[in-house]
């Protein structure tokens, strides 16, 4: 229900029109607002108003301080891209609001998984922490003939794709948008403007998540998909709803020394636009993905899941992708080492590092000991460290 405020001001669609227009008036700097046609798309006025996110940013304190409501996303703008669509969409809204507040009644949309069509496809999670190397084995697998590994599609959290994009929206966290866009110019060699454009189709009729993954893996070029977003595994939840979603599902996680990884995540702002992470947010961080990830495929068959150190990657990346490869039933492919062949999508969301190399660097598999880095974990971040074999003492 939109939190609206009972005496409003705007007390007719007409009056909402006029008040629109003369917003873009002023924020497209146009002397008159009576000059301006409702009928002509807001991108006349102002170019970069074409893109709903910046449109949507640009018009929430209006929305919020003229109308009175609270939340404004973006899929609104979907089938509302000129004044006298939108000032129809919103005046009915506030007329639904004032109507559900005498009745204290609220309508709750959702998507049933258990109903929900599962996806059969033959699909690949990588899980892991931010900054354990989950971006370069995603774009070492992308390297094999039957395994598409895009950019992080960021979809298998969520409920729908407009839960999706409101989340995202929040969170204020857009980067989160463009690696499916990324995934689709890849797949339909798509420009980036009709990739957005299609993304915002799913948006506006809410498409479920599995139909999305069903749609991307008709479209891939390669017989298994393979999805890496690390916030799978922030939320326990989330892993559980894709048993739910995929019929069996593979799990390929990898993990990596706490003290590298803490101190990359402190270094590097891995969540814009919030602020760097502290020791205590990163260290737990490190903590909550490995323990979800090891709580969650720890009640599956053994066959379902692969755990993968990045150390032995980074060392040993030939003895490790065969490894892998044999468990998900394919030969070995000597095209996975050459992460920079220029098919990796490597400038897609991920790890930004990456890209500024040319080589995998076997040193980095232990380099933060010899830069002295040490950190004095919390009682949980030891025990979990033993558990995954991992040496945390100060003399290590």
């Amino acid at each position: 229900m939109d939190n609206c405020i009972h005496q409003m001001r705007i007390n007719s669609e007409i009056e909402l029109l006029e008040d629109l227009l003369k917003w873009c008036a002023f924020n497209a700097e146009i002397s008159n607002w009576r000059t301006i046609d409702p009928r002509r798309p807001f991108h006349s006025l102002r170019p970069e108003w074409f893109k709903r996110f910046v449109l949507r940013d640009a018009l929430l304190p209006w929305v919020q301080s003229t109308l009175g409501i609270s939340e404004f996303y973006p899929d609104e703008l979907r089938a509302n891209t000129r004044p006298v669509g939108l000032a129809r969409h919103l005046f009915q809204r506030m007329q639904r609001a004032q109507n559900e507040a005498g009745s204290d009644s609220k309508a709750i949309a959702s998507h049933n998984l258990e109903t929900s069509k599962r996806v059969n496809e033959p699909t690949v999670f990588v899980l892991g922490c931010p900054r354990s190397g989950t971006t370069l084995l995603r774009a070492m697998l992308m390297g094999h003939p039957h395994l598409f590994a895009g950019p992080e599609l960021h979809l298998g959290q969520y409920k729908s794709m407009r839960s999706r994009e409101r989340k995202i929206v929040d969170t204020k966290q857009y980067w989160r948008v463009m690696g499916l866009c990324q995934t689709l110019v890849h797949m339909k060699g798509w420009s980036e403007k009709r990739a957005f454009q299609y993304v915002s189709r799913l948006t506006s009729k809410d498409a479920s998540i599995e139909e999305v993954y069903r749609l991307l893996h008709r479209w891939s070029p390669k017989p298994i998909l393979v999805d890496k977003s690390p916030a799978l595994s922030f939320e326990l939840e989330y892993l559980e709803m894709l048993e739910q979603r995929f019929e069996r599902a593979r799990y390929l996680w990898i993990t990596r020394h706490p003290f590298p990884v803490i101190r990359s995540m402190i270094n590097l702002q891995i969540c814009p636009p919030n602020p760097n992470f502290t020791f205590e947010q990163a260290q737990e961080w490190w903590v909550r993905h490995n323990r979800n990830a090891m709580s969650f495929l720890s009640s599956l068959p053994g066959d379902r899941w692969m755990r993968i150190s990045y150390e032995s990657l980074m060392l040993d990346p030939g003895g490790v992708l065969a490894g892998v490869t044999r468990f998900l039933g394919l030969e070995f492919d000597s095209r996975m080492l050459d992460v920079y062949d220029g098919t990796r999508i490597i400038n897609g969301i991920g790890c930004i590092n990456l890209r500024k190399r040319e080589r995998v660097d076997p040193s980095l598999a232990d380099k933060w000991r010899s830069d002295g880095v040490r950190y004095q974990l919390s009682a949980q971040a030891i025990k979990l460290s033993k558990i995954l074999n991992y040496s945390v003492e100060p003399k290590d």
